[in-house]
């Protein structure tokens, strides 16, 4: 939407759409892979801790 509002304020072609199309791919799988990575350590967490529990 920024993309197209852009282009249209400023009277260019298609430029924005592309750039902003071409920023939001590499950062979405940047904060994809940072999320998941936040997940995984939370769910470790939480099984080490489940496996104390049991041991004691």
């Amino acid at each position: 939407m920024l993309g197209l509002a852009l282009d249209e304020a400023l009277g260019t072609g298609p430029t924005f759409i592309f750039v902003m199309l071409l920023v939001s791919v590499p950062l979405n799988l940047a904060v994809l892979f940072f999320y998941t990575r936040h997940k995984a350590r939370q769910l470790q967490g939480a099984a080490r801790q489940k496996e104390e529990d049991i041991s004691e």
